[in-house]
């Protein structure tokens, strides 16, 4: 039993560490070109949380292959991604946006 709260107690304590090592996040979004898909990237994802671990990367896929899509069906698409990432709080509601 000891043993078992000893371990709980120093998967908190890197757990903790882990969550405040970033001051901030910085989100990256792979957006693939027409006729691509998330796969397009290939490695790319993994690599650039590698670098920094204040980075967090997001594919968003789309239709691509829908000619009829407007770029405003794209953007309202590209909105509801963005959308569902803040409610499930993988992205702050608060977070900047860089162009």
């Amino acid at each position: 039993m000891r043993l078992w709260l000893v371990l709980l107690t120093i998967t908190f304590s890197l757990n903790a560490a882990a969550q405040t090592s970033c001051p901030s996040l910085n989100h990256i979004f792979l957006i693939h070109g027409i006729g691509g898909n998330a796969k397009s990237f290939g490695q790319m994802e993994k690599y650039i949380e590698t670098v920094d671990e204040c980075y967090r990367v997001h594919s968003f896929e789309y239709d691509t292959g829908n000619s009829s899509l407007s770029t405003y069906e794209f953007a309202a698409s590209f909105d509801q991604f963005l959308s569902k990432k803040i409610l499930v709080k993988e992205i702050s509601q608060f977070a900047k946006l860089i162009q």
